[in-house]
C-alpha cells in the first residue's frame, strides 16, 4: 500500500462526497410549477426597463358550490345534480412572482348547480349530495421593472416594479359529488 497514493485517492473521494452532498442540497425538488422568463433589459425614460414573464398552472382549492341546503340535496341512486361552469362564488388564488416582485391574486369563478344544463354528476347510492368543484388554472403575469441608469451600470441595479397585468385560462374543471 503506498500512503501517498492512498491519501489522494480518500481527498478525491471526500471532494466528491461533498460534491454529492452540496448538489443534493441545491437539487432541493420544487412544489410550485412556475416559470419565470426575464427580457433583456432596454432604456426607456432614462431608465432601464425589463419584463418579466410568470406562468403557473394551479388547482384551485375544492370547495362546496354555494346555494346547496347546508346537510346536502337527497339523491336516490341514478339521480344528478348539474353543475354549471358559470358564475358562482369565487376561489382566489394566490401565486408568488419570481425576482422578487411580491405575489398576485386571481379570483376564479367556481360555477354554480343548475337545475337545468351543464355537467350531470350522477349519485351511485341514495344520500344526500353536495356538489363541489375544482379547477386547473394557468396564470400568466407579465411584469416591468425599472431602475435607473447609474444603478445598472454600476452593476448592481435596484429593480422596482411600475406595473403588472394578470390573465387567467381555465385548463380543466373537475366538478365532484361529495357524499355527507
Amino acid at each position: 500500500m503506498n500512503n501517498a497514493r492512498d491519501s489522494v485517492i480518500i481527498a478525491k473521494i471526500i471532494r466528491m462526497a461533498v460534491v454529492v452532498v452540496l448538489a443534493a442540497a441545491i437539487a432541493v425538488p420544487s412544489t410550485a410549477s412556475a416559470t419565470t422568463t426575464v427580457g433583456t433589459p432596454y432604456i426607456s425614460d432614462n431608465e432601464y426597463c425589463r419584463m418579466l414573464t410568470t406562468v403557473e398552472s394551479v388547482w384551485t382549492p375544492q370547495l362546496y358550490l354555494s346555494g346547496q341546503p347546508t346537510n346536502g340535496t337527497y339523491l336516490k341512486a341514478g339521480d344528478a345534480l348539474m353543475y354549471l361552469d358559470s358564475g358562482g362564488v369565487p376561489a382566489t388564488i394566490t401565486i408568488a412572482i419570481g425576482y422578487k416582485v411580491a405575489s398576485v391574486s386571481v379570483s376564479i369563478p367556481l360555477g354554480q348547480v343548475s337545475g337545468s344544463m351543464g355537467i350531470s354528476k350522477v349519485a351511485s347510492t341514495a344520500g344526500y349530495y353536495k356538489l363541489a368543484v375544482k379547477k386547473y388554472v394557468k396564470v400568466t403575469v407579465i411584469t416591468r421593472q425599472e431602475c435607473t441608469i447609474g444603478s445598472y451600470l454600476a452593476g448592481s441595479p435596484i429593480w422596482t416594479t411600475a406595473w403588472k397585468r394578470t390573465s387567467k385560462e381555465i385548463l380543466k374543471v373537475y366538478p365532484v359529488l361529495i357524499r355527507q
